[in-house]
């Protein structure tokens, strides 16, 4: 179920506010292409562990909201398994076993973090995913 909220902003406003987000997740990830409002944080930049903090902590000083208080990281990201031995070890012991290293683990795709619910998030001044929202405007 959507949360309706009326914010007391004009259409240019929130529009600049969109913009300021996509410009800041491209000075920020330069790799990525495309951003957009969809662009997703976790599933398709991979913004994960040491990355996720060297953006999030510039973005929470630059929009001026301690986002990071007001979720959970792991409803997002999966934790980062730091494995126990090396590749050379792993390439060793698959060429010894004679098995194909797999390093991938099937887990179930976490829900998109997406640059429109920073957005969202800018434009109500909390922590709010988009897909839970629907924004109703008003002229000033």
């Amino acid at each position: 179920m959507k949360n309706i909220v009326t914010v007391h902003l004009s259409f240019s406003e929130v529009r600049r506010i969109c913009k300021a987000q996509i410009a800041f997740t491209e000075k920020t990830c330069p790799w990525a292409r495309n951003v957009s409002l969809r662009t997703s944080f976790n599933n398709e930049l991979e913004l994960l562990d040491m990355d996720w903090d060297a953006f999030m902590w510039p973005w929470a000083d630059e929009f001026g909201i301690p986002i990071y208080d007001q979720f959970s990281y792991y409803d997002y990201f999966w934790d980062v398994a730091f494995l126990p031995f090396t590749w050379f070890e792993a390439l060793v012991v698959s060429l010894k076993n004679g098995h194909p290293i797999k390093w991938e683990i099937a887990r179930p795709v976490k829900p998109d973090l997406t640059v429109g619910d920073f957005a969202a998030s800018v434009i109500l001044g909390r922590f709010v995913p988009r897909k839970k929202l629907r924004v109703v405007l008003t002229r000033n």
